[in-house]
């Protein structure tokens, strides 16, 4: 059971001994992305996480607002963003005359992959081999960056790919894989780790919010002259550790920069706005 907040130090947890008095409750430790209650069941440990009494320090995130990002973004749009797309003279076009212009702001927020299943995994750290089950996305990258972070052969890190229930991009995060090896290797155990379905929707990995300010030139039957859209949202490849193509992230422009329709002005920007919040790959249909 992991807590999802700014990690605490273990003299800060020894307080809590409450959650070690839990019945079937083994360990209670930091690690690197929260709290770790080791127990003997799913149900010990939600019991242990629960009465644990751990003073949080907020960090300098403390006062982010969905407002607040919201105002960034709006910000953001404001000024020309990096061009994915430009055909003819969008520009031009709408500023010129006879034309029905067209304009709105669209926004999104984000928003929790929920899987069907809560994410989980099953790691045992053991001696110079580590051995992974769970539902997984991207087993390959899991037994590259384990090997570089734990200095164990790759040929050594085992990762059996189970069904999954749901996955829709976040389970191609590696979070839950980090925390089970990290929980074993301290515990001295193999460890099966479950997220609560709260700790995953408020704490996690979401398809990240966007603001898109588009504006449209008309003819006089109606007929689309020209378009400008400017998006704002992170990127999702460079949260997945995935190069971008001269600065532009190509799947946040995805569906605008691929314009079907026969518009003879088209000018597609995309202005990079990050947060504090994880943002990874989701489901967009």
């Amino acid at each position: 059971m992991r807590s999802c907040s700014t990690s605490p130090n273990d003299e800060q947890i020894k307080t809590s001994s409450t959650a070690l008095a839990t019945a079937g409750v083994r360990k209670v430790f930091a690690i690197r992305s929260g709290v770790a209650v080791v127990a003997d069941g799913y149900w010990s440990a939600k019991k242990g996480r629960d009465a644990l009494l751990v003073e949080w320090d907020a960090g300098p995130n403390a006062g982010l607002s969905s407002e607040g990002m919201r105002t960034q973004m709006s910000h953001a749009l404001e000024s020309p963003g990096l061009v994915a797309r430009n055909e003819g003279d969008a520009a031009a076009t709408l500023a010129g005359p006879g034309v029905r212009l067209v304009e709105a702001t669209y926004e999104v927020p984000y928003l929790a992959h929920a899987c069907m299943e809560p994410i989980n995994c099953t790691a045992w750290f053991h001696g110079d081999e580590i051995y992974v089950w769970g539902g997984v996305q991207a087993p390959g990258l899991i037994q590259n960056v384990l090997s570089k972070v734990y200095g164990v052969k790759p040929e050594r890190i085992h990762v059996e790919t189970t069904l999954l229930g749901g996955g829709f991009g976040r389970r191609f995060a590696l979070d839950v894989v980090f925390d089970a090896v990290e929980i074993s290797k301290t515990a001295g155990v193999p460890v099966k780790l479950v997220y609560s379905r709260e700790d995953d929707m408020r704490g996690m990995y979401y398809r990240p919010a966007a603001q898109v300010r588009m504006r449209a030139a008309l003819d006089a039957q109606g007929a689309p002259l020209a378009l400008h859209a400017r998006t704002a949202c992170a990127s999702v490849m460079q949260a997945a550790q995935f190069p971008l193509t001269n600065g532009m992230d190509p799947q946040s422009v995805e569906g605008l920069k691929d314009w079907p329709y026969a518009t003879p002005n088209v000018r597609v920007e995309w202005s990079q706005t990050e947060t504090p919040v994880g943002d990874g790959y989701a489901s967009i249909s």
